[in-house]
């Protein structure tokens, strides 16, 4: 255990870093997953302040696929996505 790294986007896009492991978002924003992930590498996305039924967060894989779509999106409210990305598969899988 111990403190994680969490990232408050305030853009309507942001890519994040691979030490960012919870990012909080509010609003309609695009996240970017790391571009050069590692095997075991994992993220949770949150809709941190409810609102996604009418601002959906849209999850983009960053050229490599999350399970077998190139974005996912957050459509409910407080909905949240944690993925972790597998190296053999070469893609990030929601868990």
């Amino acid at each position: 255990g111990g403190p994680i790294n969490v990232l408050v986007p305030t853009a309507a896009t942001v890519t994040i870093a691979g030490t960012d492991y919870f990012v909080a978002v509010s609003g309609s924003t695009t996240v970017n997953l790391p571009t050069a992930p590692i095997d075991g590498e994992r993220h949770i996305i949150k809709d941190s302040t409810g609102v996604a039924g009418t601002a959906p967060i849209t999850v983009d894989g960053n050229g490599f696929p999350i399970d077998n779509t190139l974005t996912e999106d957050l459509v409910n409210n407080y909905a949240s996505m944690g993925l972790i990305f597998s190296a053999s598969l070469g893609r990030w899988q929601i868990v």
